[in-house]
């Protein structure tokens, strides 16, 4: 079992998607945080069962949910660096097609996922 830290890019990430699914239908962004809460608890009893994705980022996919929980590990601490959407994730990753509306992503967001990689790894 691992102590699993969060940093603040990422609580933002799941405030900005509860607040969104609340809208969508009540009582379904508690559905969503509930589903985080319990992703959270799968990596902190089994952090090598999710795998890397890139480089030493590893992904936990969270339950009747799109979205994917990144995570980095060392020793006995999980630190979830960003909690995104599969959409955001391929866009990201260059593998949408709409060029424009994937620089317009990149530059909106308040952290990108491209972002926290660099800083992890450059640190």
């Amino acid at each position: 079992m691992v102590r699993l830290e969060v940093r603040p890019e990422a609580e933002l990430d799941v405030a900005q998607a509860m607040l969104w699914y609340e809208r969508e239908r009540d009582g379904l962004g508690d559905d969503f945080v509930q589903a985080v809460r319990a992703t959270f608890i799968g990596i902190e009893e089994g952090p090598l069962q999710f795998p890397i994705v890139w480089q030493t980022f590893r992904r936990a996919i969270v339950h009747r949910f799109p979205f994917g929980v990144f995570f980095v590990l060392d020793a006995e601490l999980a630190t979830v660096m960003a909690i995104m959407h599969f959409v955001a994730i391929r866009n990201i990753s260059g593998n949408a097609s709409d060029e424009c509306s994937r620089t317009r992503f990149v530059r909106t967001r308040r952290t990108s996922l491209i972002n926290i990689f660099d800083k992890t790894v450059n640190s």
